[in-house]
Formats: structure tokens, sequence, C-alpha cells
């Protein structure tokens, strides 16, 4: 079947008075809901983005869908009787509708009647349809599209006017990942950066470049100054890990403290609930450990046995890059630790030197039955949490073996025994002398008694030797 030509000039007077604002109004929407979106999702949450996403899917549907159902609906006759007449004249559009009813039965079934005579009755409908009518309709719908455009185009416009990086912000913030906006934006003017020295060293405060890299002490302050670009924003500086928030300085800025713990890559930041947006340029800071103090130890590292030991002697020499505040003496064996304070500094001396004595009747090593390793440990001023003591090399005391001692008493008392016994053998042999029938003259009395009075002078001897003296490091004990 034919086209009338009227059909073909009302879809041309649809595409001229309502296509062109149909157009516009599917790219307002889109770009409305861009702009709504975009601020919707500035909040940074999980749900915000969410509803964001569903927002501008449903914008880009609702296009496609209009359009497809626009292009369908000017195809066929019927399509644009309905879209163009209808709205124009009602009433001649329902008739023009049955007629083209007709018309298609007629040509698809012979038996509905003559072909020619339904076309020539649909045509007939067509043409009594008034031109001005239906261009006043299709006017009428164009500019209830224009009104609807020039609506949401003004809303879209005042919202990205008002202030334009929002949508910008917002934007980046949608598409983050992990959250991080792929887009960097610049949050800080006249950005300042300096150091704070931990206490201990002593040092001035010093400034760095805000971007590139630094070595710093650990412990040390970073103070971030700047002038915030746009205000409103929750700016942070952070590492990826850890952030800290700025403040007002109270004049018109703001100001961020990072205390460096470990080495980190710092970077102003501006978080938008669960999503930060970074500045392009970063600042590596490479943390300086505090040096431990340097000991040395006289005579260290060696083995010594305690049944060779009357005395140790510890003769230590400690030196510092800032300042001592503490020198121990350490004795370890096993499990267990004894700690002794051998001097308490004010922290302004780096250099120290001192000894301790250690006796062989130390409590804890006639308590010890493992090997004892003593080391001399100093501090400095560093107060931070987790700073380290300086060690020197060790001292190791081996102790005797179990009942060494014992038995070497044993033997020594068996020695002054002999001698006791020796000494009454002879007491013994001079009270028989004494009494026998030819009694010694007086030069052999005085040998004898001058050798039984060095037997006992031998035994008292060996017996205080015996009371004084240590056995494989321990001393008997004196009731």
């Amino acid at each position: 079947m034919a086209e009338p030509s009227p059909i073909l000039r009302w879809v041309a007077l649809w595409h001229e008075r309502v296509g062109r604002w149909a157009r516009i109004l599917r790219r307002v929407v889109v770009l409305a809901a861009i702009v709504v979106a975009a601020h919707v999702a500035r909040t940074g949450t999980v749900p915000a983005r969410s509803a964001a996403f569903a927002l501008i899917g449903v914008a880009f549907a609702a296009v496609v869908v209009f359009r497809i159902r626009s292009r369908r609906a000017l195809a066929s006759p019927r399509g644009v009787i309905q879209r163009v007449l209808v709205p124009a004249d009602p009433e001649l559009g329902a008739r023009a509708l049955r007629a083209e009813a007709l018309a298609s039965r007629a040509v698809a079934d012979a038996s509905v009647g003559s072909r020619e005579l339904a076309e020539l009755h649909f045509a007939r409908v067509l043409a009594r349809a008034s031109t001005d009518r239906v261009t006043g309709a299709a006017t009428r719908r164009g500019r209830v599209l224009a009104g609807i455009a020039l609506a949401l185009g003004s809303i879209a416009a005042v919202l990205v006017l008002f202030e334009p990086m929002r949508v910008v912000e917002g934007l980046d913030v949608l598409v983050a990942r992990r959250g991080v906006a792929p887009v960097p934006l610049t949050w800080l003017e006249g950005v300042r950066v300096t150091v704070q020295p931990p206490a201990y060293l002593r040092t001035q405060e010093f400034s760095l470049l805000p971007w590139g890299e630094a070595d710093v002490p650990v412990g040390s302050v970073i103070v971030v100054r700047g002038v915030p670009e746009r205000s409103g924003r929750r700016l942070v500086l952070e590492d990826g890990e850890n952030e800290v928030e700025f403040v007002d300085d109270g004049a018109g800025g703001a100001v961020a403290r990072w205390t460096l713990r470990d080495s980190a890559t710092v970077r102003v930041s501006a978080r938008f609930g669960d999503v930060l947006i970074r500045e392009p340029q970063a600042l590596e800071l490479r943390a300086r450990p505090d040096s431990v103090p340097t000991i040395e130890l006289e005579g260290a590292p060696r083995t010594i046995s305690l049944r060779d030991l009357e005395r140790l002697e510890l003769r230590y020499f400690v030196t510092d890059d800032h300042g001592l505040r503490q020198i121990d003496l350490v004795l370890r064996s096993g499990a267990r630790e004894d700690r002794r304070v051998l001097a308490r500094l004010d922290g302004q001396s780096r250099v120290e030197r001192g000894a301790h004595a250690l006796d062989v009747r130390d409590v804890f090593l006639r308590r010890m039955f493992l090997p004892v390793i003593a080391t001399i440990e100093a501090r400095d001023t560093n107060d931070a949490p987790g700073a380290g003591w300086g060690r020197s090399a060790a001292i190791t005391i081996v102790p005797p073996e179990v009942g060494e001692p014992e038995a070497q008493r044993l033997a020594a008392l068996e020695a002054v025994r002999d001698l006791l016994v020796d000494l009454l053998d002879r007491r013994l042999r001079s009270e028989l002398e004494d009494k026998s029938a030819a009694p010694l003259d007086a030069a052999a009395r005085k040998a004898r008694a001058e050798e039984e009075a060095e037997l006992r002078r031998a035994a008292l001897a060996r017996l205080r030797a015996v009371v004084d003296e240590t056995f494989a490091g321990v001393r008997p004990p004196v009731s």
C-alpha cells in the first residue's frame, strides 16, 4: 500500500517542530542527570555512588527508549496518525485509524472488500485533516519539550555555575577505584613544609620543598601549611594508610602536623566519604633512625670460667652522637635477666668511661647453673617509643659443674684433717717419749716443740684457707 502524501508532510512537520526540541531535551536530560549524579556521588559513600550510577543509567535508558519509540512511531502510517493527527483532531484521528485498519485488512485479505476503495476511503479521511491544526499541535508539543528542556537545563546550569568544581569533584569521586579518585586536583596554594626535629637532637627546625624526597630523623614533626583553594573541603595529609586532618591556623590558612615514625610518601588530599582525591605532587620522606650508643667493653668478647675468677673488672667506653641518658650492667642466663643501673646522666654528655667490679660471690652468679652473659648497655636521650639500647660485646661466664665446689671443698678439708692427724700423732709420740726411761735432753725437747708448733701453724693456716678460699667460684658459708 502506497503511503498517502499527507503522512509524509506530517512526518516532515513533526521533525521540524518537535524533533529538534526532542533531541535537545534528550541531551539536557543526560547532562542534568550527570550534574545531579555528581553532586550525589560527591558524598563519597558507597550508597551515594551507587545511587549516582543508577541515576545516570536510568537517564541514558530513558533517552534511548524515548528515541526508539519516536522512530518507531513515525515509521508507519498508523504511528504517524497516533503521534501527529490524534493530538490535533481526536475525532478525525480516530476515523483515520479505523480507515487505516480497514485498508490494511483489505491488503491482507481480499474477502474484506476492494483494496482500491479502502485506500481511497483512507486517503479521503486524511485529506480532511486541517494542516493548521496539525501544525498547531506539533508546535505546542515542541513548546512543551522546549519548556522541559529549559527547566532541566536551568537547574543543571545553576548547579554547575554555583560551583563548577563540585561537579568535577563529584565525577572524580564517582569513578574512583579502591578509595582513590583517578584525576588529581590541587587543594592548597602557597604550601610550606617545615620539619621540627625531635627534642633530644637539640637542633632547630628547617624547611623542605613541598615535593620531592628528603631524609628526616625518626620522630620529627612534619608541619604542612597552605591556603585552601576552595573552602568547605575536608583536607587531610595522608600516606595511603594513615592520615592527619588539616585544621584552621587562625590566619585564613590550614595546617597539619605529621609525626614521622617510618618512611612514607605523604601528600595533601581531600576526603569525600570513603574516597580520597589526591594532589598531583607528593613528598617522599625517608625516616633516618636514631643511632644507638656505641659501647666498647674491655676484653669482650671472651669466655671465662667462674672457677678461675675472684673478681671480674668491667671497664667500658660509651659514645653517642647527641647525648647519653643511662648506662646499665645486664646479666642474662637462660630466660632470666638482671639489669643494674651503673649511671644516670642528664643527656649532656656524649662520652662516658667507667668500670664496675663483679664479685664472684654475686647472688645472680651463685644461683645460675647456665652460662651467664654480661654486657654493658646504654641508651641516649631519645625517649620515643621503641627507642633501642646500645649493647657491648659480651663476656660469657661459665659456672662450675654441679657438685664441683663441694668436691673441691671436701678435698681441702681432708687435707686439713691429714695435718691434724699428723699433729695428733706427734703429740702422742711426745707423750710416749716423756714417759720413757731415757728422757730427752733440752735441745731435743726444744726441737720437738718447734716441730709441733710448725705442724700446728700449718694446720691452722690450711684451715683458715679452707674457710676463706673459693672453690670453683663458690665460697663456703661460715656459721
